[in-house]
C-alpha cells in the first residue's frame, strides 16, 4: 500500500447492487462475529443499527441529543418472540455510490448512525449549516475509515461527493473488519458527548467555513479546495487548512497570520486567543477526532479536513 497508485490507479466506480452485496455479506459477518462473542461470554462492544434516511442523514434517533440507547449492528433493532433481531443490512439506491455515500454505510454498520445524527444536530443547532453527510463523515475519519494516499499518488483522493471506487470500498470494509471493539465503544463514547461551546458571529462564521469541508483529502502542502496552488489535487495539511479558512477567504483573523507553514506562523507570533475561532475550531476538531491511530490510515483526514 506504500506505492498506492499500484492498488487504486483505475480502479472501476463503486455500483449500487455491488455496495448492497458487500453490506449484506458484512452484516453477515457481523452477526456471525456478534454470537461467536455472545456463545463465549465476551462483550462485543457494537451497537445496533436503525434505519438511515436513503443516502443521507441517519434516523432521528439520538438527533435531538437525548441520551443514546444501546444497538446491534446488523439488526433491525428489536427481538421477536421466535429469537434474536433479524439482520437487516445498510442499503443504497444511489449509483454510483459516493465516498460519502458509502461511509453512511459502514457508519450504520457499524451501529453508529444514532451517534452520526448527534453530531450532525448538534453543528445544525450551533448554527454551522452543516452539510448532510457532516455526522457520518466525523465517524468515518475518527474511525480512519478513508485510506490516505501519499504524496506522489495524492491524485487519486476523492472529494466526499466523488464516486467511490472499488479499490477504495475494498479497503474501507478491510479496515472496518479489522477494527477492534475498543475503536467503536470509544467512538460512540466520545462523540455521544459531541457539544460546541458558544460562539461569537466571527468564530460562528470562521467554523462554518471549516465544517463544510468536512472529508475533503489530507494534501501535504495544501491550501485550496483545487489545484490552484500547484499541488496535485486540492486538500489541505494543518497550517494550510488555517490558511485557507482564516486568509484565503480573508476573515478579519487571517489579517494575523504572517506565515504559511506552522512554523512560520509560529516564528511570527500567531497565536489563537482562547476566545478566538481558531481556537474553537481547534477544540471541536480534538473532541470530534480523538482515537487511537492506526499506521495503515490518517487521523489527518480529520473531521474539520486536516489535523497534520
Amino acid at each position: 500500500m506504500s506505492d498506492s497508485g499500484g492498488s487504486f490507479d483505475g480502479a472501476g466506480q463503486l455500483t449500487a447492487a455491488q455496495a448492497n452485496a458487500a453490506m449484506l455479506a458484512l452484516t453477515a459477518r457481523l452477526q456471525s462475529t456478534l454470537g461467536e462473542r455472545g456463545a463465549a461470554g465476551e462483550p462485543s462492544g457494537l451497537d445496533e443499527k436503525e434505519a438511515p434516511g436513503e443516502d443521507g442523514a441517519p434516523g432521528d434517533d439520538g438527533a435531538s441529543g437525548e441520551p443514546l440507547s444501546g444497538e446491534t449492528p446488523g439488526t433491525g433493532g428489536e427481538a421477536t418472540a421466535a429469537g434474536p433481531p433479524v439482520a437487516v443490512a445498510a442499503h443504497t439506491t444511489q449509483s454510483p455510490v459516493t465516498v460519502a455515500g458509502f461511509d453512511r454505510m459502514l457508519v450504520e454498520e457499524l451501529g453508529l448512525s444514532s451517534v452520526a445524527a448527534h453530531v450532525q444536530a448538534s453543528a445544525a443547532t450551533a448554527g454551522l449549516d452543516p452539510p448532510p453527510y457532516f455526522g457520518t463523515e466525523v465517524l468515518a475519519r475518527m474511525l480512519e475509515l478513508r485510506y490516505e494516499h501519499p504524496v506522489g499518488s495524492q491524485r487519486l483522493d476523492l472529494f466526499p461527493g466523488q464516486a467511490i471506487t472499488r479499490a477504495e470500498a475494498a479497503w474501507s470494509l478491510a479496515a472496518l473488519m479489522s477494527m477492534n471493539d475498543w475503536s467503536v465503544s470509544s467512538a460512540r463514547e466520545a462523540l455521544s458527548a459531541f457539544e460546541l461551546p458558544q460562539m461569537s458571529a466571527a468564530q460562528r462564521q470562521a467554523l462554518t467555513l471549516a465544517v463544510s469541508r468536512i472529508g475533503y483529502p489530507y494534501v501535504w502542502g495544501g491550501t485550496t479546495d483545487n489545484t490552484a496552488d500547484g499541488l496535485e489535487h486540492g486538500g489541505f495539511d494543518c497550517s494550510g487548512f488555517a490558511w485557507r479558512v482564516f486568509k484565503v477567504s480573508g476573515l478579519p483573523w487571517g489579517k494575523k497570520i504572517r506565515g504559511r507553514t506552522a512554523a512560520e506562523q509560529a516564528r511570527n507570533g500567531w497565536r489563537p486567543r482562547s476566545s478566538s475561532p481558531a481556537t474553537c475550531c481547534s477544540s471541536a476538531r480534538r473532541t470530534s477526532t480523538a482515537g487511537p491511530p492506526r499506521a495503515t490510515s490518517s487521523t489527518r483526514a480529520s473531521t474539520w479536513g486536516t489535523t497534520g
